[in-house]
């Protein structure tokens, strides 16, 4: 029972967010910079809902991270693993997420015009890899077990 709730509390977590960095940002930030007239408004709020989205990668990769490493923990010690069971997109969204946190996002309010055309590149970038690997934590959670 414990386990199947555990299972449970996994794979919704990431589905969340999944889902969640899907929405943002394919629908909420492009409706912003549709919807609202002053564009900086438009981008600090954008800008704010990247900080959030990041820290939920943050905190659910560290929570796979967690969750993973247990359960190879617990696996019979003759048993071998694949690079398939070994959390590594967990790994990488904690330092994309980290690398957002700590740099893009302060590059981008604090750098010169000329030069937050790149750092918004690399953000949306960054955000699209965190995207990419939250769907691989998913699919690694949803997938049943053999």
């Amino acid at each position: 029972m414990l386990s199947r709730l555990g299972h449970w509390l996994d794979l919704m977590l990431n589905a969340l967010l999944w889902g969640s960095l899907t929405v943002v940002g394919a629908v909420v930030v492009p409706m912003l910079f549709m919807l609202l007239t002053p564009k900086a408004l438009a981008g600090m709020v954008a800008g704010q809902l990247f900080v959030m989205e990041s820290v939920m990668v943050l905190v659910v990769s560290l929570y796979v991270l967690m969750r993973k490493t247990m359960a190879r923990r617990t696996q019979a010690a003759d048993q071998s693993t694949g690079f398939s069971s070994l959390p590594w997109a967990a790994g990488l969204n904690i330092l994309l997420s980290a690398l957002m946190l700590t740099v893009v996002i302060g590059k981008i309010t604090q750098s010169e015009p000329q030069d937050r055309a790149f750092w918004h590149a690399l953000g949306s970038a960054v955000y699209a890899l965190m995207w990419g690997f939250s769907a691989k934590q998913l699919s690694d959670f949803a997938r049943p077990k053999a």
